[in-house]
């Protein structure tokens, strides 16, 4: 995906975070594995067992427990329910993949240097731009007071300007990824800079050190996240930048600069021929954090709640009848679960001690006053109650 300037996405997706990493897309396989074998084993039982087939029929068509408008009431509701569960679940999934991520903000501690680099300005290929003072003070209070044993690092000792040669010419680089690699203490990056070099027209950048931004162009310039400024300086500067990092999907953070002219400043350099900056810089950066529109457990947790709604359905139309026996007594272990269930069956038989547990209480119930025999009890638990079909199927049949 292009992520350039001018690129119409916002940023390039990293699948891996918003599928809430390996976990994630270890679930995500688990989930669909286990779907198509679900799908595909109802498909093969259905054509070969018919009866099964029957069984959805008579839920909605031949219920004759029901009447003919609350079934036709019942279908239709079924299927907007149906169409809202598809509906939701696109609608997560779009989001998921094409929706902008979300941002939130952090404040942290400046611990780490801009990069910055002086090009003569210029059209002379033989100018060569020289840095006549270097250094960094630990804290504006430091560079103010100058009364410090050790006020100040000499950048220019401490070599850390390389030459860039590009189409200003050669320029002086400053790496700040690389410059307290060169110290032997640790430098709070939140200090000031003070550079001057013998020339009256500097082109001054700074921006990021990344492989997005080509330091030889004549305005190097990042990707969208990675904003490189520049300014030309003139006399003796004060300039106070400001950063904001912005960590993408992905997990790399890009640095962004912006700097602020305070005004010019007395200097002690009397030459006209001499030009410099007192850089100061940010005790804090701002950083923007991207995360995915919409990740794997938020998708699951949407969906879900909507399938909550489904209970709306129980309380138009009642719950089912009861049926101890699930998908995999149905369509898997149809043998395994017949022989078991003949097996209990048998041993009830056999026990003469099993009787209906019924109490004195209960006998002056109407509903079981009128049930004489046990043929209109077992009729009335299978048309309103019970779920018989797997009991008849496995009793009286042996094409399993």
């Amino acid at each position: 995906m292009d992520d350039s300037l001018d690129s119409g996405h916002f940023v390039e997706y990293d699948w891996l975070e918003t599928l809430n990493g390996k976990i994630g897309v270890f679930a995500v396989i688990v989930a669909i594995i286990f779907v198509v074998i679900i799908i595909l084993t109802f498909i093969v039982r259905i054509f070969q067992f018919p009866q099964f087939r029957q069984q959805f029929i008579n839920y909605f068509i031949d219920d004759n427990t029901r009447s003919v408008p609350t079934r036709i009431l019942k279908i239709i509701t079924f299927l907007l329910l149906t169409f809202g569960f598809v509906a939701v679940t696109s609608y997560n999934v779009r989001k998921m993949i094409f929706y902008p991520p979300k941002l939130s903000m952090t404040l942290e501690e400046n611990k780490s240097f801009p990069s910055m680099l002086f090009c003569l300005n210029t059209q002379n290929p033989d100018a060569k731009l020289e840095i006549v003072i270097a250094k960094y003070y630990v804290s504006f209070d430091t560079y103010v007071r100058k009364n410090n044993s050790a006020p100040f690092i000499n950048l220019i000792k401490s070599r850390v300007f390389t030459t860039i040669s590009g189409e200003h010419g050669d320029c002086e680089f400053f790496n700040g990824t690389l410059f307290p690699s060169f110290l032997k203490q640790e430098v709070n990056a939140a200090g000031v800079f003070v550079l001057v070099f013998k020339s009256s027209d500097v082109i001054f950048f700074m921006g990021d050190t990344n492989n997005d931004i080509d330091w030889s162009r004549s305005i190097p310039q990042g990707n969208k996240f990675s904003y490189v400024d520049v300014l030309t300086l003139k006399n003796m500067s004060m300039l106070q930048y400001t950063e904001t990092r912005t960590k993408v999907l992905n997990g790399t953070t890009y640095r962004s600069f912006q700097m602020a002219f305070k005004g010019h400043v007395d200097s002690t350099v009397k030459d006209e021929n001499l030009v410099g900056i007192i850089l100061s810089s940010p005790t804090h950066i701002m950083t923007q954090v991207l995360k995915p529109s919409l990740t794997l457990f938020e998708l699951f947790s949407n969906i879900g709640g909507y399938i909550s709604i489904w209970g709306v359905f129980v309380f138009l139309f009642g719950r089912g009848k009861m049926d101890p026996f699930g998908f995999v007594s149905r369509f898997i272990f149809i043998e395994h679960d017949r022989a078991k269930l003949l097996k209990e069956l048998g041993k009830i038989k056999d026990d003469r001690s099993v009787k209906l547990n019924i109490s004195k209480k209960e006998e002056n119930f109407n509903e079981f006053s009128n049930l004489n025999n046990q043929t209109e009890l077992k009729n009335l638990l299978a048309k309103y109650y019970i779920y018989m079909d797997f009991y008849e199927h496995a009793v009286k049949t042996l094409d399993v």
